[in-house]
């Protein structure tokens, strides 16, 4: 899933950044770069059940209710370079705000996961942006409802997932 060399430069040349953007960061060589092919089929459906999981589990630790089996996840997947590029949904952005300390007998482990949330006044309904040591942010939408309107569509291959609780390893696509 690593990309070679060459296609880290057409990255860089695509995107319009530079190896000195990511040499202050530490990266001093192309294949260092941390950028990652992912259109396969089976990590998006091995991404679609953890999420759901994912989601599901905070739900529950926000909102001390179990998400029912009626329930729906809607997940956003995005790449280290589409949250470079700005792509997080700023409608998101500003509905969060809620970020727990996350720590391991008292290491701060944010450098390597991170969440903000926000959780609606009857508990039903929750919100999540999750991020994965510069690697790849998830959104999360839980309704303990099946009421989400049809724009959140299951688009695998662009990484927009609609699940279920206890049916996340359903193939659907």
């Amino acid at each position: 899933m690593r990309l070679s060399a060459n296609e880290v430069r057409g990255f860089l040349k695509r995107t319009g950044l530079s190896r000195t953007d990511f040499q202050a960061q530490g990266y001093q060589t192309l294949d260092q770069i941390p950028v990652i092919s992912i259109g396969r089929p089976e990590f998006m459906k091995a991404l679609r059940a953890f999420a759901t999981k994912l989601f599901c589990a905070l739900h529950y630790k926000h909102t001390g209710r179990i998400v029912p089996l009626e329930g729906e996840i809607i997940t956003r997947f995005f790449s280290n370079v589409q949250v470079m590029d700005g792509n997080l949904p700023a409608d998101i952005l500003r509905v969060l705000g809620r970020a727990p300390v996350l720590t391991q007998a008292s290491i701060d482990l944010r450098s390597q996961f991170d969440y903000e949330y926000q959780i609606a006044t009857d508990r039903q309904f929750s919100v999540f942006l999750c991020g994965f040591r510069h690697s790849f942010a998830m959104v999360g939408f839980v309704s303990e409802n099946d009421d989400l309107p049809e724009e959140f569509q299951e688009v695998l291959t662009e990484g927009k997932f609609r699940s279920k609780p206890f049916q996340h390893d359903t193939d659907r696509s």
